[in-house]
């Protein structure tokens, strides 16, 4: 059974999915809750056969493009394009080739960075539609003419 390892990238992983969660509207937070099951159940399922890892690749990939195409939130479109990048890298590890397995893993890690990031622009997407919904409708001033 594997533990989480605290490194620098899993950190500041939390750190947005955290931020997603608090500043983000109802749709940022169940991505949240997604993230965060995703980093929870990658490292105890990563020794469970070479399917575990990319069938829950596969499942936050569907979650974010089901979200994407039903939601009216621009940064689940490129999240959800970043995720399909990182399932794609799958194939190479599924498929077996040796020499290009590193090279996959890198670009999975790098994915999920730009998965975070975007996440970042979501949280503040999703702050910026509450606020603007509590501010009401914009009031038009006009001049009399008296």
């Amino acid at each position: 059974m594997s533990a989480i390892a605290l490194s620098p990238f899993v950190i500041f992983s939390v750190a947005v999915t955290t931020l997603l969660a608090w500043a983000g509207g109802r749709i940022e937070r169940w991505a949240a809750v997604a993230f965060f099951a995703v980093m929870i159940v990658t490292p105890f399922i990563q020794h469970q056969g070479r399917w575990a890892v990319p069938l829950s690749s596969l499942m936050l990939a569907s979650l974010l493009l089901w979200w994407a195409l039903t939601r009216d939130r621009w940064w689940l479109i490129f999240a959800a394009g970043c995720q399909l990048l990182a399932l794609a890298t799958h194939v190479v590890t599924l498929i077996r080739l040796e020499n290009l397995v590193w090279a996959a893993i890198t670009v999975r890690w790098l994915s999920w960075f730009a998965l975070m990031c975007v996440a970042l622009f979501g949280a503040w997407e999703g702050w910026a539609l509450k606020r603007i919904q509590r501010a009401g409708p914009p009031v038009r001033v006009t001049r009399s003419s008296a």
